[in-house]
């Protein structure tokens, strides 16, 4: 599905966002978004029924959906698109803007209407193969002439196998007698045959023997072999026991530090976790504050972001950062969440964490600070 509009237009298939002639990746996330409220206008759609669509077997909050509306509203606009985009409904959902969804509601009637002159182009029956009377009356004439040359040929065809049959009855009776002949010479044969296959059988029995000796030759020889190698190799240095392990890397190769991301929902974080990752930072995901904390412990990180509400408990990116604090570690902490409030930015700056971040592009320049980035 493509949805058109300006010098915009959305392709589904390829999820890309073309922009005149540049392309602009984009999350199927805002796609299916897009969709959603194309095929439903003028109507607006309801919290639940975008959700139950993008996010069908997750279960997300509200948050989730804010964030994705106002980071689609953001693509289009860094596309260059200075317009409005999406209308939220208040206490209701949201919907497109009333221009814009009517725009595309054109364009897709108009691809409507030429699929379907392309279907009845398609079924229209052919003409040629309609026969005027005339042609008709032809046709019979030919059929009728046919059949009588058929029936003739009939005719000739019954004679013909009247003689096909006299000759097959005179075949069969040479065939019997020369049956017998060939039954009298093969009994003949096989009395001949019967010291042949006694020789032959003597012969076998005698080079059963030679193969057996063969193959227990080539055993013990494989053996010798396996010892030996075996000697050789205790020769040149001892046995290893521990079989050869392959480092295997979870974070780019040659990675210019480590981010810890906490979110009981990182399928969220998909965008701005590829960002950091082409910027060859490695960005380690976890559920839960109590694994933070022994990561912590194991590992150097250089800067962590967390949400602040997880598992039924709102505060739990706050209590994270305070645990952190107790514990000595001075990594720089972020907040990232939807909803930027006074208390909120007090209570995260008062407990030792550097700042609240509600939107993708100050994550990126907050935190690329911490790094040596080219």
């Amino acid at each position: 599905m493509t949805l058109s509009f300006k010098e915009f237009s959305v392709d589904s298939a390829a999820l890309e966002l073309h922009v005149g002639e540049h392309v602009v990746a984009i999350d199927e996330r805002h796609i299916l978004l897009l969709r959603l409220l194309a095929e439903n206008f003028p109507e607006h759609c309801c919290k639940q029924q975008c959700l139950g669509y993008i996010w069908p077997d997750t279960v997300v909050s509200d948050m989730s959906l804010s964030k994705l509306v106002s980071d689609t509203r953001k693509i289009f606009v860094n596309a260059g698109y200075d317009g409005p985009l999406i209308q939220t409904v208040h206490g209701r959902g949201y919907r497109l803007e009333h221009a814009l969804g009517k725009q595309i509601a054109a364009q897709q009637e108009a691809q409507r209407a030429n699929q379907a002159q392309l279907l009845a182009a398609e079924n229209q029956p052919n003409q040629s193969s309609i026969f005027s009377p005339a042609q008709t009356a032809t046709h019979t004439e030919q059929v009728f002439s046919e059949s009588e040359q058929t029936s003739g040929h009939s005719e000739q065809a019954f004679s013909q196998n009247e003689q096909a049959s006299k000759r097959s009855h005179d075949s069969a009776s040479i065939a019997t007698e020369q049956s017998l002949l060939d039954s009298n010479s093969n009994s003949n044969s096989n009395s001949n045959l019967q010291p042949l296959d006694k020789q032959q059988s003597k012969h076998s029995q005698v080079a059963a023997p030679l193969v057996n000796w063969w193959e227990i030759f080539a055993k013990v020889l494989i053996a010798v072999l396996l010892v030996l190698g075996l000697l050789f190799q205790f020769w040149q240095g001892g046995f290893n026991t521990e079989p050869s392990k392959q480092l295997a890397y979870s974070e780019p190769n040659g990675a210019i530090g480590r981010i810890l991301w906490v979110d009981d929902n990182p399928q969220n974080n998909l965008v701005e976790k590829a960002f950091f990752e082409q910027k060859n930072i490695g960005v380690y995901n976890t559920v839960t504050s109590e694994e933070a904390l022994m990561l912590l412990t194991m590992y150097n990180y250089q800067a962590v972001i967390s949400d602040m509400g997880r598992h039924g408990d709102s505060l739990a990116g706050l209590k994270l950062l305070q645990a952190i604090r107790a514990n000595g570690h001075k990594t720089p902490f972020y907040l990232y969440t939807y909803v930027e409030s006074a208390g909120v930015i007090d209570a995260i700056q008062e407990s030792g964490g550097q700042a609240v971040v509600v939107d993708s592009e100050s994550l990126y320049l907050k935190v690329l600070t911490h790094f040596e980035v080219e």
